[in-house]
């Protein structure tokens, strides 16, 4: 009986540690995907903290900009919830030195909460310290810490290169996303990995029904997660080049092509249209999405991709498959796969709809105006 409360025990700590990796690694997308159309400004910063303090259970996240390397008495200060205390010469030493330092505050409340400063590069070379608070006691994960190494990183990377020019610019942000690729494969990739062979373990050893429901849910959640951050790394690779959209694309259209029976078709007419980095990655991100469930649900043999700007000036992307249709149980596109593809159209300022098509198969269309049309 203990060994079964036991292992109940870890599976929903196991659960939990999942959900936090998934929203971590939602946090790092969004940020990203901002900071690829936007200046860092303090409207942008601001968003960021609240976004990152929601997303791991912190009490309060700051940024703290120094003029000088050696002192740390004039600062700028932005917070998600109220004003950090001051940090000591100790711990700024510490910071400057190790580039993480761990101590304990006051709260507005006065009352004692853990922190975890991390240090960065302004926008002017001075020193910026990232701050979170979080209860007293409260142990972070290495996958937990390391997100937020990786914010920090981002942060000093970001700056650098604001003042670029156009090209320079687009060159710097997919230098970011490959940076971001890398750490997110050394760390949220491995950590998936170890649960779901340890998911594996345990759902050998369930004897009872109810159980074993959870556990088959917490085993599909994690599948789902692992697989959205591999399919999240594969775009990122794919995408890290300057030759555009639809060299990307072709790429991955030559991808799916060799690793199933299907034969894919791209008819490209976006001729000299503009796309951000931001919209080219959602497009990219969609055409895999669509193609994975097609390969994975539809057993069609045939694959249309058209690309054009219609007469309203907006993008369309259709994807058009020969498969079993959507009128199937077994639908071509699973609600996971659908709730992304949305997600992404809401990003763009657009919409998606996943139809049935009149002599069979599924249609995939995406419509948004591009931002530098707009």
């Amino acid at each position: 009986m203990e060994s079964y409360e036991t292992e109940v025990a870890w599976a929903h700590r196991t659960s939990e540690h999942i959900r936090v990796l998934t929203r971590a690694q939602s946090f790092l997308l969004r940020f990203i995907e901002t900071v690829s159309e936007d200046v860092l400004s303090e409207k942008t910063l601001l968003k960021m903290l609240y976004s990152l303090e929601r997303t791991m259970g912190f009490t309060n996240t700051a940024l703290i900009y120094t003029d000088d390397a050696a002192v740390i008495s004039t600062e700028q200060v932005i917070y998600s919830h109220h004003e950090p205390n001051p940090i000591s010469d100790k711990i700024f030493d510490e910071l400057i030195m190790s580039g993480t330092a761990s101590f304990l505050a006051l709260n507005a409340e006065s009352e004692e909460v853990e922190c975890l400063g991390l240090s960065f590069t302004g926008s002017r070379n001075e020193v910026g310290v990232l701050v979170v608070e979080m209860q007293k006691g409260r142990f972070l994960e290495d996958s937990e810490i390391k997100v937020l190494e990786i914010t920090a990183k981002l942060l000093s990377m970001v700056t650098k290169f604001q003042s670029h020019d156009e090209e320079g610019r687009r060159l710097a942000i997919l230098e970011e996303r490959a940076a971001i690729a890398r750490e997110l494969h050394d760390s949220l990739a491995q950590s998936l990995s170890f649960m779901k062979i340890q998911m594996a373990r345990l759902q050998s050893n369930v004897v009872d029904d109810k159980q074993r429901e959870v556990t088959t849910e917490l085993r599909e959640g994690l599948d789902n997660a692992y697989r959205e951050l591999r399919e999240l790394l594969t775009t990122f690779r794919v995408h890290m080049d300057l030759r555009g959209l639809g060299y990307a694309i072709q790429a991955t259209i030559d991808e799916f092509s060799q690793r199933s029976s299907l034969a894919i078709t791209l008819d490209n007419r976006l001729v000299n249209c503009r796309l951000t980095v931001n919209e080219e990655f959602h497009i990219l991100h969609v055409v895999r999405e669509a193609l994975s469930n097609i390969v994975r649900h539809s057993g069609a043999k045939h694959v249309s991709i058209l690309m054009l700007v219609n007469k309203k000036g907006e993008l369309e992307l259709t994807i058009d498959d020969d498969g079993v249709g959507m009128t199937k149980v077994s639908s071509t596109y699973d609600h996971h796969g659908q709730a992304i593809m949305k997600e992404r159209a809401k990003t763009l300022g657009g919409d998606i709809d996943v139809m049935a098509r009149r002599y069979g198969g599924t249609r995939v269309r995406l419509k948004f105006v591009p931002k530098l049309v707009e």
